[in-house]
């Protein structure tokens, strides 16, 4: 019976069954002993200590989950992503307040295009160089200004000398005053011919030309006889605007290949 007794406490043991706490205590000691009477006379004796099993520190507690707050970092991480990217898109959008002009909408974008000049158009100035003078020089032509051994004319100008006077009303371009003038060249001109002109004293020195819009304005313009079909008397002219930015005295400069010839005009109202 004793062995049986021993045998059913390691079942237990090993096979998940609950112990007992104790078999038998043969004596009142810190250890249990157990013997077996039907075990030989040799004096062999065989010892089990049952000791009773303690939980394990903190068994009853769980771990926090890892995945939850994972979940919960990313989620806060992409709010404070999207929260940024509003802020900036909109900060674009409203209106921005500064110390000195208040509130003040965004501006669009400047471009290329040269801004209007702020100088209003005055009087044509009585104290320029003395430019070249008015005069004829074909039936096909009206009177115009003759540069000194060029064979060109520009017709267009007032005289007696060279002087250009604008009419009330001319509307404004972001390049200056347009201001119509035919450039006439003989037939034996047949090089490339190059205008350009600046301004004097107070007036703005940029002078743009353009033979079309002032879309198309530029400075110095080219001109090239060959690209250009002549009249029937062998003349060939050229329609162009000059734009001129304020009144004032100009000097047009004038080169046909290694040659070059220029005059003084007035600008003004």
């Amino acid at each position: 019976m004793r062995r049986d007794s021993v045998l059913s406490s390691w079942q237990a043991l090993f096979l998940g069954m609950k112990p007992p706490t104790y078999i038998r205590q043969a004596r009142e000691s810190p250890v249990s002993e157990y013997t077996d009477d039907n075990m030989d006379d040799t004096g062999s004796e065989l010892h089990i200590e049952v000791m009773p099993l303690s939980p394990l520190p903190n068994a009853g507690q769980r771990t926090p989950r890892p995945r939850r707050r994972a979940r919960l970092w990313r989620a806060l991480i992409a709010g404070t992503a999207i929260a940024v990217a509003l802020a900036t898109i909109f900060s674009g959008l409203l209106p921005v307040h500064t110390p000195l002009t208040g509130w003040a909408l965004p501006q669009p974008t400047a471009t290329s295009t040269p801004a209007p000049t702020p100088v209003l158009l005055g009087k044509v100035p009585t104290n320029c160089p003395p430019g070249n003078p008015v005069e004829t020089f074909s039936s096909s032509f009206g009177p115009g200004v003759g540069l000194a051994g060029l064979h060109i004319w520009l017709v267009g100008f007032s005289g007696p000398q060279a002087t250009i006077r604008f009419a009330s009303g001319v509307p404004q371009t972001p390049y200056g005053w347009p201001y119509k003038v035919i450039l006439a060249a003989a037939p034996d001109v047949t090089e490339q011919i190059v205008l350009a002109a600046s301004g004097m004293g107070r007036a703005q020195s940029s002078v743009w030309f353009s033979t079309n819009g002032w879309e198309q304005a530029t400075s110095p313009l080219i001109l090239s006889p060959a690209s250009t079909s002549p009249q029937t008397d062998g003349w060939r002219a050229w329609t162009m605007n000059f734009f001129l930015r304020s009144a004032g005295c100009y000097f047009l400069n004038i080169q046909l290949g290694a040659s070059q010839a220029g005059t003084y005009f007035a600008v003004g109202m």
